[in-house]
């Protein structure tokens, strides 16, 4: 075959009833092209159910509305009329939006957008690439459409040998529980994956990666040498270098070379806020006001150009235009196109951001606008019996179920309730981390990242790293954080954890999320109990002071059965505790940053 057939995936429980054929829906490049000529299906089952009836097979194409690569598929390969003919007559061509289905994007990319993947009528892969140049398509096409029509028999029993392998694989793959070796081991990992001359990871394209960073902080906070040396370098250089805007500011989506330049020039919401939670804790921790600008530099411009004023939600991303970016004045330029689909995961890690802003600036603006996104997310994006919606769209909220969108809004909801101390916000996230283990957890692992309406919500196996591993690390720390709330989270905490601890090399970068979330099983987390009818004057110090596991409960001290039970005067103060024990009670005009950083120490040293 001309390419590496990819692994096998069941995915009939993927597809959703929706329209054939119909332009409608189906996003080209802004650029004059033809791809629309090409018939192009929804994802549904009368797709698979058209493949068996006609004997064709299934070509998918995944692309995404910022993607270069994807609009220069459209204006050349899929402008190409012998191409366009020949699909239409051989194959059932679908047309995937990867934001709108990263559950589909994430069980069928094959490293890259666009992707070009062959399917069988069953939905398992045939051969899959990214990119394929028109000279390339065609003779491509034809080896597909041949092999698929007079090779059938040996195109079966090779998926066959795929799929007995795979299931070998799963078989020998051994659990074992995370120790705090473990989070040694990552940190050692990330530490050889380091690149000590520019930053970042690796020594050829770089993305940024704002969970490897996050969990070297915690290691940075603490004094250690090489975490904080790995922070600072990384933060730097990319600041530095042409991944960022020094015009409008934000940060383009990656470099293609080493020295963070070259960059694709495409603005991702989720990137941009996930790099806002980095340089503002790196403020906390190391101090640089460098970093806090570059904080609030790409926070102006979220709020100036994806900021949506109507619905109170962030738009998706900006095109990628390097004509436009490489402009120092842009004054009477067309800016690049801006995705205005609103999607939870991404409008959730904003919240994170504005939160993380207000801790590092005590700007009370910060904490307005994370209030009213928050209170945007849960109107708008969110239903207690279907979870949280992927994306909303037109006055309503799309594709509610996806394991990522629940877990992220859930994280953000308890980053806003510490801040807070409104106990609803608490109660929400433990709501939908309920949600979670109802429709995603099986007792033993954590089932697929789709969880759509009308169908049944296990696809292809459980996930994987070719699958979102990020996604189940994210889902473990969610875990993580309320079984110090609820007992009920504790024993899904241990079986994700120990499902990944003896494959964790595998992750590389992706092990830093995975890092953080054993961390609040293995290491010391400080439980801020506070007795107040009013938290929001101790609530005001601790937000100032970076801690890299907290959990807060708050009691009010006229409530006589809880003080009973705790053992506590009914008087106001805070109480540090940590693994059932605590520190002398604190008083809110004793409470200082400085009180709060020694009784990490004292805890951490226990």
């Amino acid at each position: 075959m001309m390419f590496t057939t990819a692994i096998v995936l069941a995915l009939s429980v993927l597809m959703v009833a929706g329209p054939v054929y119909a332009e409608e829906g189906f996003r080209f490049s802004p650029r004059p092209n033809r791809a629309h000529l090409i018939k192009w299906r929804h994802w549904s089952r009368e797709v698979f159910e058209e493949a068996k009836r006609t004997g064709k097979p299934i070509l998918l194409s995944i692309s995404a509305v910022w993607c270069h690569w994807c609009h220069v598929m459209d204006e050349t390969t899929y402008s190409d009329q012998r191409i366009i003919d020949y699909i239409n007559e051989h194959f059932i061509p679908v047309r995937v939006d990867a934001d709108r289905r990263p559950d589909i994007d994430s069980l069928y990319n094959q490293g890259g957008w666009p992707s070009t993947v062959f399917l069988t009528e069953e939905g398992e892969i045939i051969v899959g690439d990214t990119y394929i140049p028109p000279q390339r398509m065609l003779p491509v096409l034809q080896e597909i459409y041949d092999l698929y029509t007079n090779r059938k028999d040996e195109l079966k029993r090779e998926l066959e040998e795929i799929k007995k392998r795979k299931a070998l694989i799963e078989r020998e793959k051994t659990r074992g529980a995370p120790d705090s070796e473990t989070i040694d081991h990552i940190e050692r990992l990330l530490q050889r994956f380091f690149d000590p001359v520019y930053g970042g990871f690796g020594e050829s394209q770089k993305f940024p990666n704002p969970w490897a960073i996050e969990f070297l902080l915690t290691g940075a906070f603490e004094g250690k040498d090489w975490p904080t040396k790995i922070v600072e370098k990384t933060l730097q250089a990319m600041m530095e270098g042409e991944i960022y805007d020094p015009v409008e500011g934000g940060f383009f989506r990656y470099s293609t070379r080493r020295d963070w330049s070259a960059p694709h020039y495409e603005k991702m919401l989720q990137l941009n806020a996930e790099l806002i939670i980095n340089y503002a804790h790196a403020y906390m921790v190391l101090k640089r006001k460098d970093f806090l600008s570059a904080a609030i530099e790409t926070d102006r411009y979220l709020k100036n150009t994806l900021y949506d004023r109507k619905t109170g939600l962030y738009c998706h991303s900006q095109d990628a235009d390097e004509e436009y970016y490489k402009q120092t004045n842009r004054k009477g330029l067309k800016p690049p196109f801006v995705d205005r689909t609103f999607f939870s995961d991404s409008n959730a890690s904003v919240l994170r951001g504005l939160v993380a802003l207000y801790r590092a600036t005590s700007d009370r603006g910060y904490l307005k606008r994370a209030e009213a996104l928050g209170e945007n997310i849960l109107k708008k994006l969110y239903n207690p019996a279907s979870g949280v919606y992927h994306y909303y769209l037109e006055g309503k909220g799309h594709l509610p179920g996806l394991l990522r969108d629940n877990t992220e809004v859930a994280l953000a909801l308890h980053d806003l309730y510490m801040v807070t101390g409104k106990k609803e916000y608490l109660q929400r996230a433990i709501e939908i981390g309920d949600f979670i283990l109802k429709n995603f957890f099986d007792g033993q692992k954590l089932k697929s990242t789709l969880q759509t309406e009308g169908v049944n919500p296990v696809t292809g196996g459980f996930m994987r790293r070719y699958a979102n591993a990020q996604d189940s690390f994210s889902t473990l720390l969610l875990f993580g954080i309320l079984m110090h709330y609820e007992e009920r989270f504790k024993q899904p905490w241990q079986k994700v954890s120990g499902e990944f601890a003896q494959t964790v090399e595998e992750y590389i970068i992706y092990s830093g999320t995975y890092g953080l979330a054993i961390a609040w099983g293995l290491e010391p987390v400080m439980e801020l109990q506070l007795v107040s009818a009013s938290p929001e004057r101790f609530l005001s110090v601790i937000n100032r002071v970076y801690l890299p596991r907290a959990i807060l409960k708050i009691y009010n001290p006229e409530d006589s059965k809880s003080m009973k039970a705790l053992g506590y005067p009914p008087e106001e103060a805070l109480y540090i505790c940590s693994n059932g024990r605590c520190l002398r009670p604190v008083k809110q005009p004793e409470l200082s940053p400085a009180t709060l950083q020694e009784a990490w120490k004292k805890i951490a040293k226990r």
